[in-house]
């Protein structure tokens, strides 16, 4: 990804592919949606969800009606198609062995938090199913020391019946980073929160 350029989506490709998104997952998951009303409409916002398996990415966007961006781990940009295609829906690569590489995607998630845009952060890093990870502290410091903001916990839970799956999304309430005296403090809390929505405590 060009370190001079911060990315946009593309409205139009974001549109089609929550539409076929739908179409696709639709036979294998039911989603049950609660707390909707708990995503700000217009100021920017960190979501913070569960990670079960690679379908909450799909799930999440299709469930909120306003576009986000989400951090995601750069294997996912090594291809050049795939990486324009992603970064054209909303992607921002994360290089989780070496951090120091992601500066630019640092840069990136502030600007698009203060321009009111909505990111989406999963704090475990990678999936954890039926049980809770360690929370990453590194983007939450990043934000918390730079941009006043609202972060919303957010529970992911599958149901384990055979055939189509039941999936319950459930969105936290929001709460700013001024509520919380270091960003430790505010990970923890939400990693809190998330576990509860998730049925997992």
């Amino acid at each position: 990804m060009e370190t001079s350029i911060i990315p946009e989506r593309n409205g139009l490709a974001v549109s089609v592919v929550k539409l076929a998104s739908r179409t696709f997952l639709s036979p294998f998951f039911k989603t049950n949606i609660r707390g909707i009303e708990n995503i700000p409409e217009k100021e920017s916002f960190v979501l913070l969800p569960k990670h079960q398996r690679w379908e909450d990415i799909p799930l999440i966007a299709i469930s909120i009606e306003r576009p986000l961006y989400f951090v995601a781990k750069q294997e996912l940009f090594n291809n050049f198609l795939s990486k324009r295609v992603i970064a054209m829906l909303g992607g921002l690569p994360l290089d989780r062995e070496k951090p120091n590489r992601s500066r630019f995607t640092f840069s990136a998630v502030l600007h698009k938090l203060k321009h009111k845009e909505g990111v989406v952060i999963f704090p475990e890093g990678t999936y954890y199913k039926n049980c809770m990870g360690s929370g990453r502290t590194g983007f939450i410091r990043m934000i918390y020391s730079n941009v006043r903001t609202v972060f919303l916990p957010a529970g992911i839970k599958y149901s384990d019946a055979p055939g189509r799956k039941s999936v319950d999304i459930t969105f936290g309430i929001p709460v700013g980073n001024d509520k919380f005296s270091n960003p430790k403090e505010l990970l923890d809390y939400a990693m809190n929160e998330i576990a509860g929505l998730s049925g997992l405590r």
